[in-house]
């Protein structure tokens, strides 16, 4: 098992029976290795994975992320816009000392 652990290798009973080269029924059969195998596996259930945290993103964090980039959107419109503004303006001055 400590090996799976330092691995981050998955933990049951097939895993740890195939590592520790012992019968699933052996350990089923030692309440100590049983407990600590049951008990190890909970606490990797717990643990969520970086793709299932994205995959679960609520709704609400999902609307609020698409508002904050629909701003941003707006913003950088905006700044073309002007920025194209500018460009006709300064085009212009240069036309004009020609």
């Amino acid at each position: 098992m400590k090996r799976l652990i330092k691995q981050n290798g998955k933990i049951n009973f097939n895993t740890v029976s195939t590592t520790a080269e012992v019968s699933k029924s052996y350990l089923y059969n030692h309440t100590d290795f049983r407990e600590r195998i049951e008990i190890l596996r909970k606490q990797q259930m717990q643990v969520k994975s970086p793709k299932s945290v994205k995959h679960n993103m609520s709704d609400k964090s999902k609307d609020s992320l698409m508002e904050v980039l629909r701003e941003r959107i707006k913003e950088l419109e905006n700044e073309n816009k002007r920025l194209k503004e500018e460009n006709r303006r300064l085009h212009g001055k240069l036309y004009e000392q020609i």
